[in-house]
């Protein structure tokens, strides 16, 4: 396969608990699944490697899990193939002056140690509706902006769930003309009945890119007690195309794993640029330093 012009993609969906042996060992049974399937990058949900469920709960530093990282990193060395953790809390991430962790997108790449290419910028801090309120704030710290990670001649904006609500964040990656995108979540279910489909198409039809979304499913038990499930989640996860069509789609508000495959083509990129012209017609970042009048016109 020609990996300048086409990648082969896999987006994993889970049911992710509060203790990281567990969400490890699905982790690792994914990526067997995944052996012998010539795909190139992988990618799992928000809080794949820890689910918070219980108020209070400290969130553990990724950065200290040093055998789960070997593992890793040595089945992307010998598949050759990346593998994203959508979201897992890091302490620092370059940042000393923070004082809670971050909800960082994890990198591992062959031949290379991982890394954070992004931060969370929006934090969750809601009151919805038949849901108990969230405030992510009050144990994450926010991120500083928009970021592009590279690989293999691709260029994919990242962001992380509540991100997805913010089309000025989309704006920027289509302004940089990424060829795709990462959106792995954590849905809750009513906003996810509602909202999700239409937010992930819209911001693949919008950046005129590929959107790689893969979500957390179903019924999420707290596993240091004896308590029935303490948090649902919506799922679908999904891969859509730069024209919005749906390649691959989980299925919703299902506990377990499922795993999407699909290829992305440069050629299909190409197609949807050439046919709606966004670039040449983009005008506000463009000009974003400037004031525009009503006719158009520098102030």
């Amino acid at each position: 396969m020609d990996k300048t012009t086409r990648m082969n993609v896999a987006v994993v969906q889970m049911t992710s608990v509060n203790k990281q042996l567990l969400n490890e060992s699905t982790i690792a049974a994914s990526l067997r699944d995944l052996e012998n399937k010539n795909i190139d990058l992988v990618v799992f949900p928000e809080n794949v490697w820890f689910l918070r469920l219980v108020d209070g709960e400290p969130l553990p530093d990724f950065s200290m899990a040093h055998e789960f990282h070997k593992s890793v990193q040595g089945w992307v060395d010998t598949h050759k193939c990346a593998v994203v953790f959508g979201a897992v809390p890091v302490t620092a991430a370059g940042s000393p002056v923070a004082t809670k962790p971050f909800s960082a997108t994890v990198v591992f790449e062959p031949g290379r140690p991982w890394h954070v290419p992004y931060t969370k910028v929006h934090l969750f801090d809601v009151d919805v509706t038949g849901h108990k309120p969230v405030r992510e704030s009050d144990h994450l710290s926010p991120g500083a902006g928009a970021r592009v990670w590279e690989y293999r001649g691709w260029k994919f904006g990242c962001a992380i769930c509540y991100d997805v609500r913010f089309a000025e964040l989309f704006s920027r990656y289509a302004s940089k003309e990424v060829d795709a995108l990462f959106l792995p979540s954590a849905f809750l279910v009513p906003t996810g009945r509602q909202h999700w489909e239409i937010l992930v198409r819209a911001r693949a039809i919008e950046s005129q890119a590929y959107m790689l979304a893969p979500a957390q499913s179903g019924d999420h038990a707290d596993q240091t007690a004896t308590t029935a499930t303490v948090r649902k989640t919506y799922g679908r996860s999904m891969i859509v195309d730069p024209w919005g069509r749906i390649l691959e789609a989980a299925q919703a508000e299902r506990s377990g794993t499922e795993i999407l495959v699909s290829e992305m083509s440069r050629d299909e990129i190409a197609k949807v640029r050439v046919q709606i012209p966004m670039k040449e017609h983009r005008r506000l970042l463009q000009n974003e330093n400037r004031e525009i009048d009503a006719k158009g016109h520098a102030l």
